[in-house]
């Protein structure tokens, strides 16, 4: 909802894709004959509508969970939530995987634009291909922030934070090159995906090292937002663990 009445939906649309369902399933019968009618008797303004929240989700998602997961082997369960049996990790592994699965398929493979696509690098590093080093990349801010809310409730980790975080930095711009398409070609120019996030324009050329302090600009300033973020979650499941914990007796003492 931020986004959408932030920037226009064109711009929305250049980032998660252009809307074709409605002709997908309407003009190519690719959901077959009922879905066909369905999408038809709905009309174009429905699927759209479910079609671009779906893409957006898909993309914004992966981010979150990537974050999610780093965070939540430090960040403290409620006391009553227990931990998991191995059975509800397994299951937690197969979500997580099948959502991720799910997720690639709707943003890199039934793409509506190249705008995003085209940035992320074509070859494959060791086999893996260049989505899921940009994937890790959240992970990695993950492992930052759930060092630094460590040391917010236990100062001895500070410098363990501190250090795991400036680690984080060459980490996370490795990461990025190794995601990101060395060269793209388009209206003229010639650049590359780091050029085109962290530059002014396409036309404008910035030196390794000046793309490298600002991802380093952008990655601290994701680490310390999540990290505000984070931090606020686990002091209200601590304030909470203390309210269980102090629960009143029959005759009105706590125990």
């Amino acid at each position: 909802m931020l986004l959408s009445r932030s920037v226009t939906y064109e711009s929305v649309d250049d980032i998660i894709g252009s809307n074709n369902l409605f002709g997908l399933i309407t003009q190519q019968g690719a959901w077959g004959e009922t879905w066909k009618q369905v999408a038809s008797t709905v009309g174009p303004n429905a699927v759209d509508f479910l079609e671009r929240r779906v893409r957006y989700t898909a993309l914004y998602s992966v981010l979150l969970l990537a974050i999610a997961l780093s965070l939540s082997s430090t960040l403290r369960p409620a006391p009553e939530s227990g931990r998991k049996t191995p059975a509800e990790r397994v299951l937690l592994i197969l979500c997580v995987a099948g959502w991720f699965w799910l997720a690639r398929m709707l943003v890199v493979t039934w793409a509506a634009t190249d705008n995003l696509t085209e940035l992320v690098a074509r070859r494959s590093v060791l086999g893996i291909p260049g989505e899921w080093f940009l994937v890790a990349i959240p992970a990695v801010l993950g492992v930052s922030v759930a060092q630094l809310v460590r040391a917010a409730s236990d100062p001895k980790w500070w410098p363990a934070a501190i250090a795991t975080a400036i680690a984080a930095l060459p980490i996370g711009w490795a990461l990025l090159m190794a995601g990101l398409e060395p060269r793209v070609e388009k209206y003229g120019h010639v650049f590359s995906g780091a050029q085109f996030l962290l530059g002014a324009d396409r036309g404008t050329f910035l030196s390794d090292a000046q793309l490298l302090v600002r991802w380093a600009a952008v990655q601290s300033s994701a680490v310390v937002v999540t990290f505000a973020g984070a931090w606020i979650a686990d002091a209200v499941l601590v304030a909470r663990r203390g309210r269980l914990t102090v629960r009143p007796r029959a005759g009105g003492a706590a125990s």
